[in-house]
């Protein structure tokens, strides 16, 4: 990974980190690549768009704002239609609007407005 990290090969970083299904390499890729996601996403294939928001969505207990911004920035960029996910997207976004909501105690007051606008734009996603 670091090399892909080096050469800011992100979207090869970023497969090879979800593909250990290890968080902690997730997080560092993210750590790596900078606190302006919107910059990396549009950069990244669909399914890897896909798979680090279903992965950030796993435990939002910690780095929670880092993740909330990774997964904002992927929901914006999500291109649902991509016939190579069409048919998991529903799944993960049902399944990342479960773990928003189900934790919405756990943000605090400058998350829950985030969160919020995700569900919704979650519903738009499901309803289209």
């Amino acid at each position: 990974m670091q090399s892909l990290i080096s050469q800011q090969k992100w979207n090869d970083a970023f497969a090879e980190a979800l593909d250990t299904a290890d968080l902690s390499n997730v997080m560092f890729v993210c750590s790596a690549a900078g606190e302006e996601p919107w910059k990396i996403i549009p950069s990244l294939s669909n399914p890897v768009v896909l798979s680090l928001m279903q992965q950030l969505s796993s435990n939002l207990a910690t780095d929670t704002s880092v993740k909330l911004n990774w997964i904002g920035a992927a929901l914006f960029n999500l291109k649902p239609e991509d016939p190579t996910i069409q048919a998991y997207v529903p799944l993960v976004l049902k399944g990342l609007q479960e773990k928003l909501t189900s934790n919405k105690d756990a943000f605090d007051s400058s998350q829950v407005h985030t969160v919020t606008m995700m569900t919704m734009m979650i519903s738009k996603i499901l309803a289209s």
